[in-house]
Parts: structure tokens; sequence; C-alpha cells
């Protein structure tokens, strides 16, 4: 090699007007005792120069698609480090827009795509992503777990007409064969008969069943917070109670397990954790954690889409718990207040002149309070209050 852009190529021509190449040590032996019978035994150590020029083009080729998927790959890294929201989808759109050569496309680069589109909840464009991949050739989506998986979770989302069916179609045959697969899938078909329960007002209770099934499958396989939390609101939802119900205990005790092995609170920096925290502490109606978990999952920043996801498991324990005969509890206001938050945060249309807002006081902490506009003709006001003021 001659430089890092250069690469020499020693060759001769023989007696019979062919052309090889080796390597240059051997090149001026080589050429001394060339002789015209000699030519035959030159295949076991030269190459032909077409076949040369052949291999070091593929070589080139291949180099020059994995320095473009690099690129992508770090465009898409710094997309996500420098946009949130319609800028970071329009910044996608545009890198999306240079994949114009399919054999550049790999799965890494249409997994960070769809992972991104996921946390901005531009479920369209991931739809649109793998629906336009499956018309090429060269690259089958369905083939690849993840994309299937990213595909079927996008269409319960953006639940247009026919698209939970759709997601079904693709994911019940993977949970229905005889195989055992990743808790995540079984989960995943749980869900989405979750999001049917909830859209018929908890009045499907077909599809309440089915989603009990599948996240107990998904618990059974590979026992998860994700899942037991999932399956434990569920059996609420159908009725069972803890002080009544062996499997509901028994889920109960498990979950504790799970959580104990995530370790405390102070050292869970994951949304994914914290989340699964707060729910447990939801379901074991421990008010101080709740209040602890729900704060700092605002200050990490958890994703709306991923909000909105345990949003709906609290609004099914909410309708479903069993009514306290006990008068409320010192903390239950700053309970109700966080629940609030957590369900005015993932409201894409604001009606309400009443808002739960945090306020950052001088000392760093946040104050739990409500904002309520006036908007009568004689008394425009804005009034805020706190909430348990005292109750640190």
């Amino acid at each position: 090699t001659c430089s890092a852009n250069y690469t020499f190529i020693p060759y001769m021509v023989t007696p019979h007007n062919k052309v090889y190449c080796c390597e240059g040590s051997l090149m001026k032996g080589l050429t001394e005792l060339m002789q015209p019978s000699f030519e035959m035994l030159l295949g076991p150590i030269c190459m032909p120069l077409l076949d040369r020029f052949i291999q070091l083009l593929k070589v080139s080729q291949a180099n020059s698609h994995q320095y473009f998927r690099e690129t992508i790959l770090n465009e898409i890294r710094k997309a996500r480090e420098l946009y949130t929201g319609t800028e970071l989808a329009a910044e996608l759109s545009r890198i999306q827009q240079r994949l114009d050569n399919v054999e550049c496309l790999s799965v890494d680069v249409v997994i960070n795509l769809l992972l991104t589109y996921r946390d901005i909840q531009d479920y369209e464009s991931v739809v649109k992503l793998v629906e336009t991949l499956e018309k090429l050739p060269t690259f089958d989506p369905m083939a690849h777990p993840h994309v299937k998986f990213h595909y079927a979770f996008a269409l319960n989302r953006r639940n247009l007409p026919g698209d939970r069916q759709k997601a079904l179609d693709i994911m019940l045959p993977l949970v229905e064969g005889e195989q055992q697969v990743a808790s995540d899938i079984y989960c995943l078909v749980g869900r989405i008969y979750k999001d049917m329960f909830l859209e018929s007002h908890f009045t499907d209770t077909q599809s309440r069943d089915s989603s009990t099934l599948w996240f107990k499958k998904g618990f059974e396989s590979e026992p998860t917070l994700h899942s037991g939390i999932n399956y434990a609101v569920l059996l609420l939802a159908a009725g069972h109670q803890f002080d009544t119900s062996f499997e509901l205990r028994k889920v109960g005790v498990k979950l504790s397990s799970l959580l104990g092995k995530k370790g405390s609170l102070d050292k869970l920096q994951s949304y994914w954790d914290v989340g699964f925290f707060l729910g447990a502490s939801i379901l074991a109606c421990d008010k101080t954690r709740v209040v602890q978990a729900s704060e700092k999952l605002f200050k990490l920043k958890a994703p709306i889409w991923y909000l909105g996801s345990l949003v709906e498991t609290i609004l099914i324990y909410q309708h479903f718990k069993k009514p306290s005969m006990e008068p409320p509890a010192p903390k239950q206001e700053l309970v109700d207040f966080w629940m609030d938050f957590l369900v005015e945060a993932t409201k894409k249309d604001v009606s309400s002149v009443r808002f739960p807002v945090l306020i950052l006081e001088p000392t760093k902490v946040y104050q739990p309070s409500y904002l309520s506009i006036n908007k009568d003709v004689d008394d425009n006001t804005v009034s805020i209050w706190h909430v348990a003021p005292d109750d640190k």
C-alpha cells in the first residue's frame, strides 16, 4: 500500500500476453524464470489482474457502504441530542431521504430511526417507513423481529381504523406457536388488548381477559415489573382484590421481590425503572413512595409515549380499586396531585382552566401547586395555591 488512499498492484505480462499480479517480493524472481511452459504454475501463487481489480472494487464498495451507514447512525444520534418534537421529526425526514441506496440500508439504521420516531410519538412515520421498506426487493423488514415489534407497536398507537387488528395479525402468530417467545412479545399483545379495553371505557371484557392472559404468559415466562404490574392491574379490573385473591397476592409478593432487586429509588437512573417503581408503589398503596417516584420521573424527563402507557395503567387501577372507608391519609393530596400531573402531561388537547404545576422554589425544591385561570369578562385573574405546603 502506497498510502491510505492508494493501493500498489505489482503485475507482470506472461509470454502469452496474460497479466498476473502477486506480491512484489516474488515479482523479480518470477520474471527472471518466466518461460512459456512455466505459466501453468502461476495459478496457486498469482492472481489474474482482472480478478484483483474486481476484488479491490468489492472491498471498496463494502467499505463505502459501511462508512455511509456509520455516518447515518451518527447523524441520527446527533439529531436525538440536538432536537426534539417537530424539529427532530423534520431532521429525521431529511436523514431518511438520503437512504436512496438500498444496499446501504442496514437493520441498525432502520431500528435507530424507528426508536427515534417512537420517542417523539411519530407513529405515522414508523408505519410509513416499514411499509416503504416492504416494497423493496432487497430488504424485508418483516424478517427482522425488532422491526416487526416496533411496527406493530406503532400501528397500535396510531390506531387508525384496522390498525390494531393488523398489529394483532402480525403478533398473534408469534405467541400462539409452540415455541416460547420473549416476554416483551407477550406483553405487546397484552398491551394491544389492554388499549382496546381502555378504548371501550372498560366495557370490552373479552379484550380485558385476552390482555390478562398474555400479560400472565409474559410474567410466567420471564417475571418482570412490566408484565407483573399490568397483570396485577388487569386482575383488579376483573374483580380480584388483594385481601381475597390468592393469585393477586402471589403476584404482589413476586413484584416486591423484583422491586427489591432494583435497589432503592435513589439509585435508579432509568425512567423505565422509576416508572415500574411508581406502578408497584401504587399497587402497594405506599403513598410516600408514590410521591417520591413521581417527582423523580418528572426530573428524568420521561418521554410522553412512556408516560401515556404508565397513565393507562393508573387509570385502570383508579377505576377498579376498592373504595377505602378510612379517612384520607396525610399524603393523599400529594398523591392526587401527582396523578393529575401525569394524566395532564399526556393530554394533547387542553380544555381545563385548572392545571397542576410545579414551582421551583429558591431552595431548588419543587412545590406541587395548582394554577387556575379565571376568564370572566369583569375579572381576569390567575390564582395559584400550593398542595400541602407544610407536608414535606
